[in-house]
């Protein structure tokens, strides 16, 4: 085990500072790679579907080997009924023995490694998790809809099949459905058959391995828009609901610009028979990778005009996460996880830090090195942020988790992830960098792989030796606080930098160590000169032809680390000016939290404001005047409304929603009543419902009038309503509280339900019925409630789901809510 990770239970604090609080690496059960006895060649699922009973009818043929010799076969079979078990290779019935969780096979003879068997299993499911029938409404009719999820081991819920990434196979989907549906899954579309009894039979071949995870199936009344083939040849088809297809081409028109832009990135070719999307109504999760067909919740979906974030989010101006990037982060994984795959979760970073970064990389291709600047600092920040609340670190790879949520935390899998790669390219340069990476796609095409095969293959490449980098950000946790300032020798024009490692120490893990840029600017002139911090304290020099306007440390944003560097409020002028975007923002944030009642703060603010300064600046200047209380701030503030970046807008109306003045009120009140931008209008009414508690039944009924993209209007009457916490809203939130919307009005629902009648009776009843019958949001979501608000007459319900749900992270959930409640019985 690597001395970096033996620390994974206790933390030492410097006494450097006292505000530092303790932190710690989640804890959790060890998950070590699972150890495999047979090679599973080729599958094919032959399936029929019960809508009615939301009932899997399947028959499996499996080809494999066995890794040693072997009398018996045991595959994942979670609360399958198998009918019958046979070896087609020898013509033979088997014995067979099912448990809850396995389907245990007698073979008719032992086997050596060198020999193949087939084995058919016939079975039915009626499955929890992994496959899911799901009823989209469409004006007053429901369509029923299919759709497949299998990440963290969820795919044995309706297949008998080994459930761990760490093996790969082809495979076939053979389907039979009624008429009109339309069945869509992995690879080349073999034939479609038209029975006499009005089903259909879909065959589906995928000739290159893939892992059991990204077997994918959809279900529903489709139709196909086609898109520009990927260098003339890769067949490219969007699949959505009739009626959708011009916005399809829209949302999805620059996805043959990305097959090819990273293709020839990393030097390598979509290997892939063809790319498929489909928007499936209420999608278990954001979207899904699944071997050249990505699934998106249909959310994905929206008109010219609506805004570029992924998920509607009345808290912040933008995220990491806007449409494009999350097409183009599921097609990065054709090359970063479903050709090359993680070994095992504990190593998911390798497929989703590299897509989380790929989607900066595309990002910065269209529209240019600032809006990458912009991604990565949001990154950080967003990862800093959850540090410092949770007080969390943890190693990228990681192997200590209880369920798959744990170790696919947005914070440290995806962004930081993503950002100690961009800090990785920085160190390596551009051309050493992609020339690595395609070194590595090309060494370990269509294998497994871990963190030390990553490490290998560049050092190979490269001829560098990256332990030092890989033993501090991928099996290391945490990050740097950099403590630093300077003297200006006038006498010897120099200035000496002084910087310092504070952050607390993790057991068996030293200091970082890592190359910094320091730019100083000085009589008109600018200087770069890259450092290496290495010691807890350092002491560099720099030659200087005056006294410096600027020294910026780690300004063009490379590094994931948190600064703390006071200067003058001059110097942060100059820097808010003249620094990269990074170090801009960084100056932006010091101006306000240490000199927010300098005139010269806001004076700064407004210039930014009305410069042509990139838009993320100018929506965070925005964002920050929150925190300047003063007239003048909110007069600054109000003038933002009439911002033509809708950033920039949604950044003032959050911030109106600190202020409590009649002037705040009035202008949120015209923002939601005429912006042009649906997100804005309804940021704007949650920030109201923040100030003003005088908001009717009445007026937020009004708004539910409103027809708007994703119902976000009945998201944010939703949300306003958990703000207000009165049981007089109690009648819309009950309505909400229906499959008739989608899932994210359903969790919305349950917690405004919780804000405003914690102890109603009812909403234990519904919370119950979510819990047992919905998708993995909205069920982790009656979970926690159920836990949180002390509900004893669902215990019952929790002991079940805990012991027989098919998804881990809805086991885990119930155990959550079970011990919550029993800790108040206890005390």
């Amino acid at each position: 085990m690597k001395k970096t990770i033996l620390g994974f239970a206790v933390f030492v604090l410097l006494i450097l500072s006292p505000l530092i609080l303790a932190q710690h690496l989640p804890s959790g059960t060890y998950r070590p790679n699972r150890e495999r006895t047979y090679d599973i060649i080729h599958y094919k699922a032959d399936i029929k579907l019960d809508w009615k009973n939301k009932r899997v009818v399947g028959e499996s043929t499996i080809r494999l080997r066995p890794l040693s010799t072997a009398s018996s076969v045991s595959l994942d079979a979670y609360w399958l009924n198998v009918s019958g078990v046979r070896e087609l290779s020898a013509g033979k019935d088997l014995k067979f023995n099912a448990t809850e969780s396995t389907l245990d096979i007698s073979l008719s003879r032992t086997l050596q490694p060198t020999d193949t068997t087939v084995l058919q299993v016939k079975y039915t499911a009626t499955p929890s998790a992994g496959l899911y029938f799901i009823d989209a409404p469409t004006g007053d009719q429901t369509v029923t809809t299919i759709s497949t999820y299998g990440e963290g081991g969820i795919h044995a819920n309706w297949l008998p099949i080994y459930n761990e990434p760490n093996d790969k196979f082809s495979s076939e989907m053979v389907v039979t459905i009624p008429k009109p549906y339309t069945a869509i899954s992995n690879g080349k579309l073999l034939s479609t058959k038209e029975n006499a009894d009005g089903t259909r039979i879909f065959h589906w071949y995928q000739q290159l391995p893939h892992s059991n995870y990204l077997v994918a199936l959809f279900v529903g009344q489709y139709v196909p828009v086609t898109l520009r083939p990927a260098f003339g040849i890769i067949p490219l088809t969007v699949w959505v609901p009739p009626g959708q297809e011009d916005e399809a081409r829209r949302v999805f028109e620059r996805t043959p610009d990305m097959i090819e832009f990273f293709s020839n990135r990393f030097g390598y070719r979509y290997p892939w028979d063809k790319y498929d999307q489909v928007s499936s109504y209420d999608y278990a999760v954001g979207a899904m990778e699944n071997t050249s067909i990505t699934g998106h919740n249909d959310r994905i979906m929206r008109d010219r005009f609506q805004l570029e974030e992924f998920n509607p989010d009345f808290s912040h101006y933008t995220s990491n996460w806007t449409a494009e990037s999350i097409i183009s982060h599921e097609l990065s994984h054709h090359w970063f996880g479903d050709n090359l795959t993680s070994r095992s979760l504990g190593t998911i970073w390798l497929n989703e830090s590299f897509a989380s970064y790929c989607m900066m990389l595309w990002d910065e291709h269209r529209l240019g090195r600032e809006e990458l600047q912009a991604q990565t600092w949001m990154a950080l920040q967003a990862y800093l942020n959850y540090v410092r609340t949770q007080h969390i670190i943890r190693p990228l790879e990681y192997r200590f988790y209880d369920s798959r949520e744990e170790i696919y935390n947005t914070e440290t899998t995806y962004l930081k992830g993503g950002i100690v790669l961009h800090m990785l390219r920085w160190i390596l340069g551009d051309d050493d960098y992609f020339r690595a990476l395609g070194y590595y796609l090309h060494k370990h095409e269509f294998s497994n792989v871990e963190s030390t095969d990553l490490k290998t293959a560049l050092e190979e490449a490269t001829g560098k030796d990256l332990r030092w980098f890989f033993d501090q950000w991928v099996w290391g946790g945490g990050h740097p606080t950099f403590e630093a300032s300077y003297t200006y020798l006038a006498d010897q024009k120099k200035i000496e930098l002084k910087v310092q490692q504070v952050q607390p120490l993790v057991e068996g893990q030293g200091l970082f160590e890592l190359p910094v840029e320091v730019r100083i600017d000085a009589n008109r002139k600018t200087k770069r000169e890259v450092v290496w911090v290495q010691h807890q304290t350092e002491h560099f020099s720099f030659d200087v032809d005056g006294k410096p306007d600027l020294v910026s440390f780690d300004g063009r944003g490379a590094l994931v680390c948190d600064l703390q560097f006071e200067k003058e409020i001059s110097e942060l002028l100059y820097q808010l000016e003249q620094d990269e975007l990074p170090g801009r923002l960084w100056a932006l944030h010091q101006l306000v939290q240490r000199y927010a009642s300098n005139p010269s703060t806001l004076s700064a603010l407004s210039n930014v404001l009305s410069s042509s300064a990139y838009w993320s600046l100018k929506a965070e200047a925005a964002l920050q005047l929150q925190n300047i209380h003063s007239p003048e701030a909110e007069k600054l503030l109000l003038d933002q409304l009439r911002s033509t970046d809708y950033h920039v807008r949604k950044a003032a109306v959050i911030a109106l929603g600190y202020r409590f003045t009649d002037a705040a009120k009035r202008a949120l009140r015209r923002v939601i009543d005429s912006d042009p931008n649906n997100d804005v209008a309804m940021t704007a009414l949650v920030s109201l419902s923040k100030i003003d508690r005088s908001l009717t039944v009445d007026y937020l009924e009004s708004h539910l009038r409103r027809t708007m993209w994703y119902d976000v209007n009945r998201l944010a009457v939703l949300t306003a309503i958990q703000n207000l916490a009165d049981k007089k809203f109690l009648p819309l939130v009950k309505e909400h509280a229906s499959l008739k919307y989608n899932y994210a009005i359903r969790q919305q629902a349950l917690n405004s339900w919780a804000a405003c009648a914690p102890a109603d009776p009812e909403l234990t009843d519904a919370l119950m019925t979510f819990a047992k019958s919905d998708i993995l949001p909205v069920q982790t979501t009656a979970l926690e409630l159920l836990g949180r608000l002390k509900s004893e007459r669902a215990l019952p319900l929790l002991d079940e789901l805990a012991r027989t749900n098919g998804d881990g992270d809805v086991r885990k959930a119930a155990r959550d809510a079970l011990q919550e409640i029993q800790r108040m019985n206890t005390r």
